[in-house]
């Protein structure tokens, strides 16, 4: 049913099998978007604030936002800001006592109107986002999960400067 919400702005392509206990996180039947990343991290060498991240997948679903709506997300030392589709946001983090755990503080939008899907979209994210409690680095990017089992999936827009 969540994986529902925002339907225009989140909708499945394909049967994606592939989860987050995959090394490589393929796109079934969209290999030019892969092709677009060609980053591909040195898992042991990358932080939070190394890269710009963008949401390729939430959960199993993969994002297709319309132009314009990208979801995306940079770190720095203890602050994140980002645009969650319609409206920048910005908020705090903590690394945890675990390792590879956040502990997330509040989160701040601005609050532009926009189409019902990308609102949907980026209530949904926003959501995701505050109850995030973990990290992980794979080769193709960034995932964040929550303790109830939700991911959110981003790949590297570039390196910060």
């Amino acid at each position: 049913a969540a994986a529902a919400a925002g339907a225009g702005a989140m909708a499945a392509e394909g049967d994606a099998e592939a989860g987050p206990a995959d090394d490589v996180h393929a796109i079934e039947g969209n290999a030019a978007a892969m092709a677009t990343h060609a980053i591909e991290l040195n898992v042991g060498e990358v932080s939070l604030p190394d890269y710009g991240w963008k949401l390729k997948w939430f959960g199993d679903t993969p994002i297709n936002q319309p132009p314009g709506a990208d979801i995306n997300l940079r770190f720095a030392v203890g602050t994140m800001a980002g645009n969650s589709g319609c409206n920048e946001y910005t908020g705090s983090y903590e690394r945890g006592a675990e390792d590879k755990s956040l502990v997330m503080g509040e989160v701040a939008s601005t609050r532009k109107a926009c189409p019902d899907d990308v609102m949907s979209a980026e209530q949904r994210y926003l959501g995701m986002l505050r109850s995030v409690s973990r990290y992980e680095f794979k080769k193709d990017g960034l995932y964040l999960y929550n303790a109830a089992g939700g991911w959110l999936h981003y790949v590297p827009e570039a390196p910060a400067e």
